[in-house]
């Protein structure tokens, strides 16, 4: 069907700006949308001519009455329709937290609105300002944490209010450039706390604010270069309502995350669809909306996820499950989680020599607890003989997937092991000759530890066999 297709900003790439929130002047770029498009499409100004002069549906971008109107809707829609959210409590009682406002969009990020309230309450309740957190131990930290996921945002919340405290007497600054000095804090994170606390006139852009735009103008530009997302970013402090920026800000996210959403959008219900090309496209062409909408925002391939196939032992002694953590950059750095070995990465048996760096590790922590290491009693017949395999979890990080086998291990109450109430730590044992600390944790004790989702996951999978009682003489 002969509908008009997407607006394919040239080829050329786009040059970055010097400052995307200095402040765009519509007057000085609706004068230049009337004289004509340049070569390039490298500014906001270029990218605005193109639009209009590619798809006269785009021409509300000239006229500054029009623009208000959208703001103006966008804003009424906003208050009546916005989600109450725990973050959003002072902003309502007209005393915006940015303590608050760092924390809920640090744990937002690439993260789900309904997994993150729980956790958001909880941190809170534990460290309800930023000296109670910046006094607080990583440990601390982590186990509050714990189950989110990406556990470097805790780490670099702790080190930003320790900043904080250190730096600015406690107080988070108004300035987006000084909040960029704080550790965590990027030019997203920066432009939500200096506009949704303060109502500097920043444009905030998230995923649902690029999905927003590039619909609304039917924009073919993939947003995963950073230079597009620069141009987008642009774009968006052009449409910024300058004297609102708080609710404007939070309007346009609300929008991309309820209505105008990836794929159960519901533009019959959009404030703003009588400014949005997609949805003019699909109703002059008489088309469903999917053809157009899904169209948009246009993102390349996602790099390929590399695939990881792990052993995990569950190794059991009176009611306590031996947990390491190892002090280090991994995926696993700071948290506790159970022995484990990476069988295969990518289809590739790991090497003998891997192979054997991680026994040596548990070798190290066993030896330690007193464990009766020797040839008849040694750590082939515990992890191969004794351990009984009781099935397998799944876990996905952004960038590796994970297929974890889990066995379970009991060892006999008459082994004479040495269970402390604190954890220790042994050095020189690590697979690169780190330290690694240990400890046994009962199943309550875990509840209130630091410890990864993924090793969560196979807690589920132990209490799930435990419970049905499929392979019930196997536990002891």
């Amino acid at each position: 069907m002969g509908f008009v297709p997407a607006i394919v900003v040239g080829s050329d790439t786009p040059r970055k700006q010097k400052s995307e929130t200095s402040g765009i002047s519509k007057k000085r770029a609706i004068n230049r949308i009337k004289q004509g498009p340049r070569q390039k499409v490298g500014d906001v100004e270029d990218l605005l001519t193109y639009l209009y002069q590619k798809d006269k549906r785009n021409k509300w971008v000239t006229d500054e009455k029009e623009i208000s109107r959208f703001q103006h809707t966008l804003l009424e829609w906003y208050k009546k329709n916005r989600r109450q959210l725990p973050w959003r409590q002072t902003l309502m009682e007209g005393q915006p937290n940015p303590y608050h406002i760092w924390v809920s969009e640090t744990m937002l990020q690439q993260t789900r609105v309904t997994n993150v309230i729980g956790y958001y309450k909880k941190w809170l309740q534990t460290f309800p300002d930023i000296p109670s957190l910046a006094a607080s131990s990583l440990e601390r930290v982590n186990e509050i944490w714990a189950g989110l996921g990406y556990y470097r945002r805790a780490k670099l919340l702790h080190e930003g209010a320790q900043t904080i405290m250190s730096r600015f007497d406690g107080k988070v600054p108004e300035d987006i450039k000084v909040l960029q000095s704080i550790p965590g804090i990027g030019p997203y994170t920066s432009a939500a706390i200096a506009s949704i606390a303060f109502n500097k006139p920043y444009a905030v852009c998230d995923g649902n604010v690029f999905r927003v735009l590039s619909r609304l103008f039917s924009i073919d530009l993939d947003i995963s270069s950073t230079d597009n997302q620069s141009l987008f970013r642009s774009l968006a402090q052009f449409l910024m309502f300058k004297e609102m920026a708080a609710d404007y800000n939070q309007a346009m996210m609300e929008l991309g995350a309820t209505v105008c959403t990836p794929k159960s959008f519901d533009c019959n219900h959009c404030p703003v669809q009588r400014w949005c090309n997609s949805f003019q496209i699909a109703n002059e062409h008489q088309v469903p909306l999917s053809d157009i909408v899904c169209q948009f925002p246009v993102k390349s391939s996602r790099v390929k996820q590399n695939e990881e196939e792990l052993l995990v032992y569950l190794i059991k002694f009176a009611n306590h499950f031996l947990m390491l953590k190892n002090i280090s950059r991994n995926l696993l750095g700071n948290l506790w989680h159970f022995p484990y070995v990476i069988w295969k990465r990518n289809g590739n048996t790991m090497t003998e020599e891997e192979k054997i760096q991680h026994e040596c590790c548990l070798v190290g922590v066993l030896h330690s607890c007193g464990y009766p290491l020797n040839d008849t009693n040694g750590l082939p017949k515990l992890l191969h003989e004794s351990a009984i395999p009781i099935g397998q979890v799944e876990h996905l990080f952004t960038h590796i997937k994970q297929i974890i086998h889990v066995k379970f291990v009991c060892v006999s109450s008459e082994t004479k092991l040495v269970i402390e109430s604190s954890s220790r730590r042994i050095g020189g044992v690590g697979p690169n000759d780190d330290s690694i600390e240990y400890r046994w944790l009962t199943e309550e004790q875990m509840e209130k530890s630091a410890i990864s989702r993924q090793m969560m996951k196979v807690m589920e999978l132990y209490q799930k066999q435990k419970k049905q009682k499929v392979i019930h003489s196997f536990f002891c």
